[in-house]
């Protein structure tokens, strides 16, 4: 496959679409983060892997680092996402 028509019709697509979801989490977050708060609290559910993927299925409370500055964190998630849409859109 040519990688100017994969870039063309599939990955461009979907990294823009990948962009305005990072987008919308990163509005969430300066906006209002206790929503926020709660779409993590959604995203961090377990799901019960099988044994073969247990390397892989630690987990890493990074929250408590990160939801104290949400704002911050959002801010530079929206200036990435807006950097990159620029750089992909042209």
């Amino acid at each position: 496959m040519d990688w100017i028509v994969f870039w063309r019709e599939f990955a461009r697509p979907a990294g823009l679409t990948l962009l305005v979801l990072c987008a919308v989490a990163g509005l969430l977050a300066v906006f209002s983060p206790r929503l926020f708060r709660r779409a993590v609290d959604v995203a961090n559910r377990r799901v019960d892997s099988n044994r073969l993927l247990a390397l892989f299925d630690r987990q890493y409370d990074i929250d408590r680092y990160l939801l104290p500055h949400a704002r911050l964190l959002g801010a530079l998630v929206l200036l990435s996402a807006a950097f990159l849409v620029f750089v992909l859109a042209r």
